[in-house]
């Protein structure tokens, strides 16, 4: 009953794997040491598995014949019934059962290292120094818009609606607006908090060079205050961001005074600074291409994470 299984489990591996007959043999003894260890205790010592040693074998090269003068040396065929009967067959069975055993054993345990490393990384996130490209305003899609004579970059947020908060303030926006889509995030409570959904302010804009905001960035400031108001459970970090010109280290310098100034205009609008906090990346994780002045000019922003709600 048990050979029918063991030659097929047999058959497949070799086939997976493209091995011959000596190479299985040949991986089984290798292993012959850890496999005697994986027995029971005293079984390999009273079967003789420790003491096995497969010996080297060389297929002699096909001499080249030359019709029609063939001349081929007789072979001669081992006689297959004779021998030690029962226990020939049945020592070499056990072992590849267990070599299999192990072999196939080990396979799945570096399987599940594997997989525990790849989550341990992915949970790092947002650990070291901001978030992922690609994961900015995933709900938002591809972002349409154009340059302005300043070079800022202008999104078409599509038409304006009024939104009504819980404590009774009604504030302008428009559909596809960060204060929409962060309305629709704090609501939404199959939507949980975590540390790769990021909101790209739309309408905040800096002086080239520095980290003085411009006038127009205070219409989308005063509803984000409100919205932080009517929602007073709600917590967010800021991230700063510049384009990949200039030195590195300046950028990063500067993209922190930026996502600082931010938060200080929040706070002076009356949100508690323990609910806000603030960082900068510089450069890092871009949304858009740096080699184009529409991409560069989406690369410089501001983006915020709710971290509690």
């Amino acid at each position: 009953m048990i050979v029918p299984m063991v030659t097929g489990l047999i058959s497949k591996l070799m086939t997976a794997k493209g091995w011959s007959v000596s190479d299985l043999l040949g991986k089984i003894f290798e292993s012959k040491n850890d496999i005697a260890a994986a027995l029971p205790a005293g079984l390999s010592s009273s079967l003789g598995i420790g003491n096995i040693d497969l010996p080297k074998v060389t297929v002699p090269p096909i001499p080249k014949v030359t019709p029609p003068k063939v001349s081929m040396p007789p072979v001669n065929v081992p006689d297959r019934n004779t021998g030690g009967g029962f226990i020939k067959w049945l020592l070499p069975l056990i072992v590849i059962v267990v070599a299999l055993w192990w072999m196939l054993g080990k396979k799945g345990c570096n399987q599940t290292e594997v997989t525990s490393t790849v989550d341990s990384v992915s949970a790092s996130i947002d650990t070291v120094g901001g978030k992922m490209s690609g994961v900015v305003d995933a709900t938002m899609g591809t972002v349409e818009g154009k340059l302005n004579e300043a070079g800022d970059f202008v999104k078409n947020l599509g038409e304006k609606i009024t939104k009504r908060l819980p404590d009774g303030k009604e504030i302008s926006v428009a559909e596809n607006s960060v204060e929409n889509r962060l309305i629709g995030f704090i609501e939404d409570k199959n939507k949980p908090v975590d540390k790769t959904t990021w909101f790209t302010f739309d309408r905040l804009y800096f002086e080239p060079g520095k980290s003085t905001l411009k006038p127009e960035s205070q219409e989308q400031l005063n509803n984000i205050a409100a919205i932080l108001v009517a929602y007073p459970v709600v917590t967010l970090k800021l991230g700063g961001y510049t384009d990949s010109t200039g030195n590195a280290e300046v950028n990063k310098k500067i993209s922190t005074e930026r996502a600082n100034t931010a938060k200080n205009e929040l706070v002076k609008l009356g949100v508690d600074q323990k609910r806000l906090e603030a960082e900068g990346y510089g450069p890092e994780h871009p949304v858009a291409s740096n080699a184009t002045p529409e991409g560069r000019a989406q690369n410089r922003r501001i983006d915020i994470r709710v971290t509690e709600k």
